[in-house]
């Protein structure tokens, strides 16, 4: 009996989790793999796949989404009040902190899966 009010405390505990995801692209929308996602207050940091997914779950509350890749421009995104909402799912865009304006755009052969408008480099 007791492994049993065990197990049904996790269920209830998972259920008032929020799942905080996204997706981290480049202006061109290409997927950044690597990307780090911090949460405020929690100081939790997650890494994002190559493809530039994160998902993870969160107790309810207000939280701040810090997201940041090597040669980007960090972006903050927040508050967010998970109570109210649930959850939160998200595209973000991280420009190039080097002043050009976006990333190449990939060859057409991609079938133009990806979305934005071809950067014309300096």
């Amino acid at each position: 009996m007791r492994q049993l009010h065990h197990t049904n405390a996790r269920r209830a505990e998972s259920a008032r989790l929020c799942r905080v995801s996204g997706q981290v692209r480049n202006p061109a929308g290409m997927p950044l793999g690597g990307a780090q996602v911090t949460l405020y207050p929690h100081e939790v940091t997650v890494i994002t796949s190559p493809d530039g997914v994160f998902s993870l779950l969160l107790p309810p509350g207000w939280v701040e989404l810090v997201v940041s890749s090597e040669g980007r421009e960090s972006r903050n995104i927040g508050p967010i009040d998970l109570d109210s909402s649930g959850g939160w799912k998200g595209d973000l865009i991280l420009p190039r902190s080097d002043g050009l304006r976006t990333d190449r755009t990939p060859p057409p052969s991609w079938n133009g899966w990806v979305t934005g408008h071809r950067a014309s480099m300096r």
